[in-house]
């Protein structure tokens, strides 16, 4: 969510829309009543209509919220491009995205899980153009990573990969530990499952066997 001034309560409208952004992640466009919306937010109906003018717009404006909470500020690229190896400025990007899909950015990989599986047809991919500036900072080190000679279909089928990993282990960052409770929960830091990530992905994506396999 957007930072908002110190001690100084959300409006109307930013408490909707803050429950706009939970309800919607949670459930799905379908799944989600305005009524549901209004309970959350503390008002009525009239309120969110006049703000946003009903349910499809009350959309669109949780999706602009989610594009933004994923776009990285101009310092934060420049840094993220001056890691000193191709394979630490690949593991930067990963944590970034990970970083920026926790804590309260959750609601964002969940919303993103929902749109690739429930693919309601209310405006337009604005998840999906949040995420686009991290899937090419991905494939930029990954580029740089494995060389020229590297096949462009393996790269580029790599980036949507680790982007996604990201994406699931943000969204079930609350389920995993429950799923797997014996193992040591340090595992699930963001830091390590970048540094995880990026050793698996360099690993496969450099042993170009696998692109010489023809399916039968």
């Amino acid at each position: 969510m957007k930072t908002r001034t110190r001690n100084r309560p959300p409006d109307s409208k930013q408490r909707v829309l803050d429950a706009a952004c939970r309800l919607f992640s949670e459930k799905g466009f379908q799944g989600t009543h305005i009524r549901e919306i209004c309970q959350r937010a503390r008002v009525n109906i009239a309120t969110v209509c006049y703000h946003f003018h009903g349910k499809e717009k009350l959309y669109e404006a949780v999706k602009e919220e989610a594009r933004l909470c994923l776009l990285l500020p101009p310092e934060r690229l420049s840094s993220l491009t001056s890691a000193p190896t191709p394979e630490r400025r690949l593991c930067a990007a990963l944590r970034s995205l990970l970083e920026r899909l926790g804590g309260e950015g959750e609601w964002v990989a969940r919303l993103a899980v929902r749109e690739s599986l429930d693919q309601p047809k209310v405006g337009s991919g604005m998840v999906g153009a949040g995420l686009s500036q991290h899937l090419v900072l991905i494939q930029l080190a990954l580029r740089q990573a494995l060389g020229p000679t590297a096949d462009q279909n393996t790269v580029g089928l790599t980036a949507v990969t680790l982007l996604s990993q990201c994406v699931f282990l943000s969204a079930a960052r609350t389920s995993l530990p429950r799923l797997f409770p014996k193992r040591n929960r340090t595992m699930w830091s963001r830091t390590n499952l970048a540094r995880h990530v990026t050793r698996i992905a360099l690993r496969i994506s450099s042993d170009g066997s696998a692109s010489d396999v023809e399916p039968r």
